[in-house]
């Protein structure tokens, strides 16, 4: 196994040269591409890059993959919306699964994708006077007073009644 790897670098290698000495008029592939080609491949060769796809430039980042997230907030606005028409979460499933067109996940990526955005869109929703009382109305009212809670004593169970 060892020998073919050694094999296949060496034809790599020869491949790489023969691209870098290519010319433009007589070249079957354009300049830049042979020259990215064998650019690739090197630094495959010489270890910068631990597979081809990543000499390329198409291996995946490291970390977490990037999230969709304008496609997560239109996913997340549609959600809240059929949320606040009073809609459960079954039936959510069932709209989104008859409009699957663009490919909409099953319904607990959705609530996974729903859950972050929830604040900010109930946020913008209800607005300050939709919870706060009306300053006028708060000042007639006369404030209730409230008893502070009396504490049992630590260790003592309260009698039977």
């Amino acid at each position: 196994m060892a020998k073919q790897s050694d094999e296949v670098r060496a034809l790599l290698a020869m491949f790489a040269c023969q691209l870098r000495r290519l010319k433009f008029p007589s070249s079957p592939i354009p300049v830049p591409l042979a020259k990215f080609v064998a650019t690739a491949i090197e630094d495959y060769l010489c270890s910068p890059a631990k597979t081809l796809d990543a000499a390329f430039g198409l291996g995946a980042k490291r970390g977490r993959p990037v999230s969709k997230t304008t496609e997560h907030e239109a996913l997340a606005q549609r959600v809240f919306d059929l949320r606040m028409d009073g809609k459960s979460w079954k039936e959510i499933a069932d709209i989104l699964s008859k409009s699957r067109t663009n490919g909409e996940p099953d319904i607990r990526t959705v609530r996974r994708i729903y859950a972050p955005h929830f604040v900010p869109l109930a946020l913008e929703k209800i607005q300050a006077r939709d919870i706060l009382p009306d300053h006028s109305e708060a000042e007639d009212r006369p404030e209730a007073e409230v008893e502070p809670r009396k504490r049992r004593p630590k260790g003592k169970k309260p009698a039977p009644s």
